[in-house]
Protein backbone atom coordinates (compact mmCIF):
# COMPACT_ATOMS: atom_id res chain seq x y z
CA UNK A 1 0.00 0.00 0.00
CA UNK A 2 3.00 2.59 1.10
CA UNK A 3 4.49 1.89 -2.80
CA UNK A 4 1.44 2.30 -4.40
CA UNK A 5 0.90 5.79 -2.66
CA UNK A 6 4.37 6.45 -2.86
CA UNK A 7 3.83 5.82 -6.55
CA UNK A 8 1.22 8.83 -7.04
CA UNK A 9 3.77 11.32 -5.63
CA UNK A 10 6.19 9.82 -8.06
CA UNK A 11 3.18 10.59 -10.59
CA UNK A 12 3.15 14.35 -9.11
CA UNK A 13 6.60 14.96 -9.41
CA UNK A 14 6.79 13.30 -12.71
CA UNK A 15 3.66 16.03 -13.32
CA UNK A 16 5.70 18.85 -11.75
CA UNK A 17 9.10 17.51 -12.41
CA UNK A 18 9.36 15.76 -16.31
CA UNK A 19 12.70 15.88 -18.27
CA UNK A 20 13.48 15.97 -21.59
CA UNK A 21 14.48 14.00 -24.62
CA UNK A 22 14.69 13.55 -28.00
CA UNK A 23 12.67 14.12 -31.12
CA UNK A 24 12.51 15.97 -34.73
CA UNK A 25 11.83 19.31 -34.60
CA UNK A 26 11.01 21.85 -37.18
CA UNK A 27 13.27 23.90 -37.24
CA UNK A 28 15.95 23.07 -40.08
CA UNK A 29 19.38 23.36 -39.57
CA UNK A 30 21.42 26.12 -41.17
CA UNK A 31 25.02 25.51 -42.58
CA UNK A 32 28.16 28.06 -41.72
CA UNK A 33 30.68 27.74 -44.53
CA UNK A 34 28.81 24.66 -46.22
CA UNK A 35 28.67 23.05 -42.37
CA UNK A 36 25.77 22.01 -41.00
CA UNK A 37 25.54 23.65 -37.86
CA UNK A 38 23.28 22.46 -35.11
CA UNK A 39 19.88 23.90 -34.28
CA UNK A 40 18.69 25.63 -30.80
CA UNK A 41 16.67 22.40 -30.06
CA UNK A 42 20.07 20.17 -30.99
CA UNK A 43 21.99 22.15 -28.51
CA UNK A 44 19.53 22.00 -26.11
CA UNK A 45 19.30 18.20 -25.89
CA UNK A 46 23.57 17.80 -25.86
CA UNK A 47 22.79 20.59 -22.96
CA UNK A 48 20.88 17.59 -20.68
CA UNK A 49 22.69 14.50 -22.21
CA UNK A 50 24.49 12.63 -20.19
CA UNK A 51 23.82 14.24 -17.36
CA UNK A 52 22.37 13.94 -13.15
CA UNK A 53 20.31 16.25 -11.12
CA UNK A 54 19.31 16.35 -7.70
CA UNK A 55 16.45 18.36 -6.19
CA UNK A 56 17.30 17.82 -2.24
CA UNK A 57 15.66 17.51 0.32
CA UNK A 58 12.06 19.41 -0.11
CA UNK A 59 9.18 19.86 1.94
CA UNK A 60 5.66 17.94 0.39
CA UNK A 61 2.29 19.67 0.18
CA UNK A 62 0.60 17.53 2.32
CA UNK A 63 -3.04 18.26 0.00
CA UNK A 64 -0.63 15.80 -2.43
CA UNK A 65 0.65 13.41 0.01
CA UNK A 66 -1.23 10.65 1.29
CA UNK A 67 2.22 8.42 2.65
CA UNK A 68 2.27 8.23 6.51
CA UNK A 69 4.71 9.59 8.28
CA UNK A 70 6.47 11.24 4.59
CA UNK A 71 6.88 14.71 4.75
CA UNK A 72 9.93 15.35 2.37
CA UNK A 73 11.54 13.73 -0.65
CA UNK A 74 14.64 13.92 -2.60
CA UNK A 75 14.46 13.02 -6.45
CA UNK A 76 17.84 12.46 -8.93
CA UNK A 77 17.82 12.27 -12.11
CA UNK A 78 19.80 10.97 -14.22
CA UNK A 79 19.80 11.23 -18.60
CA UNK A 80 21.88 8.96 -20.37
CA UNK A 81 22.65 9.81 -23.88
CA UNK A 82 20.25 8.34 -25.37
CA UNK A 83 17.37 10.40 -23.35
CA UNK A 84 16.44 7.92 -20.79
CA UNK A 85 16.12 9.10 -17.49
CA UNK A 86 16.36 6.75 -14.36
CA UNK A 87 14.91 8.75 -11.49
CA UNK A 88 15.10 8.35 -8.12
CA UNK A 89 12.55 9.46 -5.32
CA UNK A 90 13.93 8.91 -1.97
CA UNK A 91 11.17 9.61 0.87
CA UNK A 92 12.21 11.03 4.24
CA UNK A 93 9.55 10.63 7.52
CA UNK A 94 10.06 14.23 8.79
CA UNK A 95 10.71 17.61 7.13
CA UNK A 96 15.06 16.79 8.08
CA UNK A 97 15.91 14.30 5.53
CA UNK A 98 18.81 12.43 7.22
CA UNK A 99 19.65 8.39 6.95
CA UNK A 100 17.59 7.78 10.46
CA UNK A 101 14.40 9.37 8.50
CA UNK A 102 14.43 7.19 5.38
CA UNK A 103 11.37 5.69 4.46
CA UNK A 104 10.32 3.91 0.88
CA UNK A 105 13.01 4.66 -2.25
CA UNK A 106 11.36 4.28 -5.35
CA UNK A 107 13.53 3.67 -9.23
CA UNK A 108 12.03 3.96 -12.32
CA UNK A 109 12.84 4.81 -16.12
CA UNK A 110 11.45 6.97 -18.62
CA UNK A 111 11.99 7.66 -22.61
CA UNK A 112 11.94 11.36 -23.00
CA UNK A 113 10.93 13.35 -25.98
CA UNK A 114 11.69 16.88 -26.52
CA UNK A 115 9.25 18.60 -28.86
CA UNK A 116 8.88 22.09 -30.61
CA UNK A 117 9.54 25.28 -28.90
CA UNK A 118 6.70 26.90 -26.12
CA UNK A 119 6.74 29.93 -24.20
CA UNK A 120 5.13 29.74 -20.92
CA UNK A 121 2.73 31.54 -19.34
CA UNK A 122 5.41 33.85 -18.08
CA UNK A 123 7.08 34.61 -21.21
CA UNK A 124 9.97 32.04 -21.18
CA UNK A 125 10.95 30.11 -24.27
CA UNK A 126 10.88 26.32 -22.93
CA UNK A 127 10.66 22.64 -25.09
CA UNK A 128 7.98 21.06 -25.04
CA UNK A 129 8.49 17.36 -22.67
CA UNK A 130 6.76 14.36 -23.75
CA UNK A 131 8.13 11.57 -21.06
CA UNK A 132 6.93 7.87 -21.49
CA UNK A 133 7.30 5.85 -18.49
CA UNK A 134 9.85 2.41 -19.28
CA UNK A 135 9.77 0.67 -16.01
CA UNK A 136 8.68 1.35 -12.49
CA UNK A 137 8.30 -0.14 -9.43
CA UNK A 138 6.03 -3.17 -9.23
CA UNK A 139 5.13 -3.04 -12.45
CA UNK A 140 2.63 -0.21 -12.17
CA UNK A 141 1.88 1.58 -15.49
CA UNK A 142 1.66 5.57 -15.44
CA UNK A 143 0.67 7.25 -18.57
CA UNK A 144 2.65 9.64 -20.32
CA UNK A 145 3.17 13.03 -19.28
CA UNK A 146 3.38 16.57 -21.09
CA UNK A 147 5.06 19.35 -19.63
CA UNK A 148 7.60 21.99 -20.48
CA UNK A 149 11.26 22.04 -20.17
CA UNK A 150 13.63 24.64 -19.50
CA UNK A 151 17.81 24.74 -18.82
CA UNK A 152 19.42 27.62 -17.55
CA UNK A 153 23.17 26.51 -17.25
CA UNK A 154 23.30 24.46 -13.35
CA UNK A 155 19.23 24.56 -13.48
CA UNK A 156 16.84 22.67 -14.76
CA UNK A 157 13.35 23.18 -14.70
CA UNK A 158 10.00 21.87 -15.57
CA UNK A 159 6.53 22.84 -16.13
CA UNK A 160 3.60 22.51 -13.63
CA UNK A 161 -0.34 22.15 -13.86
CA UNK A 162 -2.31 25.59 -14.09
CA UNK A 163 -5.65 24.74 -14.51
CA UNK A 164 -6.75 22.72 -17.32
CA UNK A 165 -3.40 22.17 -17.98
CA UNK A 166 -2.90 19.02 -16.08
CA UNK A 167 -0.06 17.34 -18.42
CA UNK A 168 -2.15 14.46 -19.34
CA UNK A 169 -2.43 14.76 -22.83
CA UNK A 170 -0.51 17.10 -25.73
CA UNK A 171 -3.37 19.48 -25.80
CA UNK A 172 -3.27 20.07 -21.61
CA UNK A 173 0.15 20.23 -21.69
CA UNK A 174 1.61 21.86 -18.86
CA UNK A 175 2.20 25.68 -19.94
CA UNK A 176 3.40 27.79 -17.10
CA UNK A 177 6.90 27.37 -15.19
CA UNK A 178 8.04 28.10 -12.09
CA UNK A 179 12.19 29.79 -11.29
CA UNK A 180 11.50 28.86 -7.85
CA UNK A 181 10.94 25.06 -8.58
CA UNK A 182 14.34 23.44 -10.24
CA UNK A 183 16.69 20.68 -10.07
CA UNK A 184 20.88 21.54 -9.08
CA UNK A 185 23.46 19.87 -11.64
CA UNK A 186 24.96 17.39 -10.19
CA UNK A 187 28.12 15.09 -11.19
CA UNK A 188 27.34 12.34 -12.88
Amino acid sequence: MIKFQLMSVVGLSMTLFACGGSGNDSESASTAGGFPTETPKETFIKGIAGTAWVKDCFLINSSYLTIPDTNSLTITINIKASLESVTTVQAYAGPVCDHHTIGTRLTFTTQLEITDKIISEEGIETYGLNTVFIESPDLTELPPSYSLIYHNSERLYYGIGSGSNAGESNETRHSSISLDNYFLKVEN
